[in-house]
């Protein structure tokens, strides 16, 4: 399963909770499976499936914190897991960040990749910006209530500035690394981002023709 489709799911377990709990069966099934796949040292994904493993095990656990299984043996095991990484990239350390809603050294190393020039995010220092990265630096500091209102603006702004009126897609070409599955992420983002900020995000009111099949023309 790809990062982005991990990605995906979780959110929509967090957008249409009411009707995920009313189905007990299916959630209970789910999340039996959820837990018979985690690795023996508390994370999710294998190399060989191609799933990366540090988004799986993010996912994981926040589906875990939104099944109220955070006194689990898996939780804490998963949790224990991610803490023990060394992160040097500026998204894995956003996603760190958001799962545990813990600052400290992760926190400064993300502000340290702040661009000198445009004030957003790139993949680490000294590396091309882009929304992805950016827009998941501002949902990690959000959860983390990160107090320096001009930083979270200026990083608003470029993703507002930066959005392709045609089809929603934000930024889908900006960086061609991330091409095969920008949208989903920076849906997923924005869509936390809209509700955080309160920022008119307007070309993502409709998730369902947002996340339609892009044209690559």
């Amino acid at each position: 399963m790809s990062r982005a489709a991990i990605l995906f799911v979780v959110t929509i377990q967090f957008m249409f909770a009411p009707i995920v709990f009313a189905q007990s069966t299916e959630m209970v099934n789910g999340l039996s499976y959820l837990t018979s796949a985690q690795n023996p040292d508390g994370s999710w994904g294998t190399d060989i499936s191609k799933t990366e493993v540090l988004p799986s095990t993010v996912a994981a656990i926040e589906t875990l914190q939104v099944l109220n299984q955070t006194g689990t043996s898996h939780y804490s095991n998963a949790v224990t897991w991610l803490q023990s990484q060394g992160l040097d990239l500026s998204d894995y350390l956003s996603e760190r960040i958001h799962a545990l809603s813990i600052a400290g050294t992760d926190m400064d190393l993300l502000l340290s990749y702040i661009d000198e020039l445009e004030y957003v995010w790139g993949v680490y220092a000294d590396f091309g910006v882009n929304n992805l990265d950016t827009a998941l630096a501002l949902r990690a500091l959000k959860k983390i209530n990160y107090s320096d209102q001009n930083t979270i603006d200026n990083a608003l702004s470029y993703l507002v500035s930066s959005q392709k009126v045609r089809s929603g897609y934000m930024g889908y070409i900006l960086f061609q690394v991330h091409r095969l599955h920008f949208s989903p992420h920076m849906w997923i983002a924005a869509f936390h981002l809209s509700m955080s900020y309160r920022h008119p995000f307007n070309h993502i009111s409709d998730p369902e023709i947002f996340l339609k099949k892009p044209s690559y023309q």
